[in-house]
């Protein structure tokens, strides 16, 4: 059994009992989400689907790899480097 949910903006697969990475939310380690009805649960009656809500537990927050952006225009005199992480929270799945 698997439910499909928005979080900001993406679509996610998920599974009861799961931990899933997703972009940062608001929230303490230890809390409580709830992500809403989901847009698909699988092996479950329309019924039930429509009624359900997915919940998650806040594992950690944290901060992803480094990315490097660099320009620059040959001749010119003209380079930039700037480096940028994501942050991220991970997420454990309840069942719902």
């Amino acid at each position: 059994m698997y439910a499909v949910i928005n979080v900001s903006g993406r679509q996610e697969k998920v599974v009861p009992g799961e931990t899933i990475t997703i972009e940062k939310l608001e929230g303490n380690v230890g809390d409580i989400v709830s992500f809403g009805a989901p847009v698909l649960l699988a092996d479950i009656d329309i019924e039930l689907a429509a009624k359900s809500e997915i919940k998650g537990k806040i594992v950690e927050h944290g901060k992803g790899d480094k990315v490097l952006v660099f320009k620059k225009l040959r001749r010119k005199r003209y380079m930039r480097k700037k480096g940028h992480r994501q942050q991220y929270t991970k997420v454990e799945i309840l069942k719902w």
